[in-house]
């Protein structure tokens, strides 16, 4: 498929649009190229084939959401552990297999030195002993409506109010859930972005 440099500035935001998968990028969303041009998504998988709607244009790159996965990729999960997996920023990657994220991750390194010119290389990445539950601080964020959680990728106004989260700990959830609860109940107002206003801002566990 062939794309012509500036296909972008071309492109109409908010059509969609066929493309297929052809990498990952290192902020975790992938390269998918259409007829009309490349779009960056997050939440898909090269070799798939997809269909993206262009929202946004940023410093030379045109942004997208995946609405529909036409030809899913045999290293999609089917149902990642966690309900918000395919929704929030916190986990770019969680529906993929894991070999599949290290050996992206390893690509992604490799490229990094050759791209500087770097006389280096990896043959391997050690895998992680523990998938979740893993984390020892989280940054939580209100939202200007009394959401407590994260924050969708690539979007600053949305927030997901979570019940659960696999990073930190499973008691974290708890404390997510005690701690919303009270802030509801008193009534303060949360941090508003928009006019710099606001009590809540962030928890951090």
């Amino acid at each position: 498929m062939e794309v012509r440099d500036n296909d972008y500035l071309l492109m109409k935001l908010y059509k969609s649009l066929l493309g297929k998968a052809v990498s990952l990028l290192e902020d975790g969303r992938a390269d998918i190229k259409t007829e009309s041009g490349s779009i960056r998504a997050f939440f898909c998988l090269p070799g798939e084939a997809v269909q993206v709607r262009p929202q946004t244009r940023r410093k030379g790159y045109l942004y997208g959401e995946i609405e529909n996965i036409l030809e899913a990729s045999p290293d999609r999960l089917i149902s990642p552990p966690c309900k918000y997996a395919q929704q929030c920023g916190g986990c770019a990657w969680q529906f993929i297999s894991y070999p599949r994220q290290l050996a992206f991750k390893l690509a992604l390194i490799n490229q990094a030195f050759s791209n500087f010119s770097l006389p280096y290389s990896l043959t391997e990445i050690t895998p992680a002993k523990e998938l979740f539950y893993y984390r020892n601080r989280m940054d939580y964020v209100f939202g200007p409506n009394g959401e407590l959680g994260l924050k969708a990728p690539g979007k600053w106004f949305s927030y997901l109010d979570l019940d659960e989260c696999h990073l930190l700990s499973p008691e974290a959830s708890k404390l997510l859930a005690t701690v919303g609860k009270l802030t509801r109940e008193n009534n303060l107002p949360c941090y508003n972005p928009k006019n710099g206003r606001g009590c809540y801002r962030y928890l951090v566990i």
